[in-house]
């Protein structure tokens, strides 16, 4: 068991965002063809699923990583859509507000301070990790389903884990 953290915009980028979802709204043009299409905002292809409220969800929270006893934090890049390393990674969290899976705030230095000091002793899902708890040959994983390193934090191959 774990908990799973994230960044969740700020007040002011949340408000410019409901005002710019409120103008879209108020633009809208109620024919049969925009409300086939769910309202697609114009210059989206049909596979796109851009409409005014998937535009104003978009990016509102960004999943940071988890921490789990006897594991060190293991961290989300997102395939470095947000940031690229620990200074760019640690200015992303700064300029959002951080919250976890039960929706407890917390400051993002102190969100910080906790991530990089849980357990650093703890496990690493690596090759090594794999060689001394599973027997060889009966689950195989490839190179890229392993963690990896990044300025010291352990960082998650997938994307989408809780």
């Amino acid at each position: 068991m774990g908990t799973n953290f994230y960044r969740v915009i700020t007040l002011a980028e949340a408000e410019a965002k409901k005002e710019k979802m409120i103008d879209r709204i108020n633009d809208l043009e109620l024919t049969p063809g925009n409300i086939q299409n769910e309202f697609r905002i114009s210059g989206t292809s049909i596979f796109e699923e851009v409409n005014p409220w998937t535009e104003f969800n978009k990016e509102m929270i960004v999943h940071l990583g988890k921490r789990s006893g006897g594991w060190r934090f293991l961290w989300n890049f997102h395939d470095y859509e947000h940031y690229s390393n620990k200074r760019t990674l640690h200015q992303f969290i700064r300029s959002g507000r951080i919250v976890d899976e039960y929706g407890t705030e917390m400051k993002p230095d102190d969100f910080i301070k906790m991530a990089t000091e849980w357990c650093p002793d703890g496990h690493v899902f690596n090759n090594k990790y794999i060689q001394a708890h599973y027997v060889r040959g009966r689950l195989s994983w490839k190179s890229t389903d392993y963690d990896s390193e990044l300025d010291g934090l352990r960082i998650s191959a997938a994307t989408e884990f809780s």
